[in-house]
């Protein structure tokens, strides 16, 4: 019941309008072609992200060698680095695996409302 109330994502619906647009054989390009955007929206937002997780795990492989740890804020902030990397760190493939997940969960969650045993 969850999913049928959650919001549909901008993405979700940009993507949906996107392919029920095209006819059948315009959407395998499309789907390529969204993946090229894709890659070229994560570029710019991952690069310094990875070059300030380098620099972060740069200090604390120094801290090590001199016996010491990072410092608190330190490790905060290469958490908080880390969190936002593994946050873009999608791409097509694991689109259509999320999607598989959502429809098949949405799908028992189906048949758990109608009595079915799953």
């Amino acid at each position: 019941h969850e999913l049928d109330s959650a919001p549909c994502s901008e993405a979700l619906r940009f993507f949906r309008g996107v392919m029920t647009a095209a006819s059948p054989d315009q959407r395998p390009g499309l789907v390529a072609e969204l993946a090229l955007h894709l890659d070229g929206w994560k570029e710019p937002c991952l690069l310094p992200l990875l070059d300030r997780q380098r620099q972060l795990f740069d200090q604390q492989q120094e801290a090590q060698q001199a016996k010491s740890s990072l410092d608190a804020a330190s490790k905060a902030e290469l958490d908080r680095v880390s969190a936002q990397v593994s946050e873009l760190d999608f791409s097509m493939d694991s689109f259509w695996v999320e999607l598989e997940l959502l429809s098949r969960r949405k799908g028992e969650l189906k048949g758990e409302l109608n009595g079915g045993s799953k």
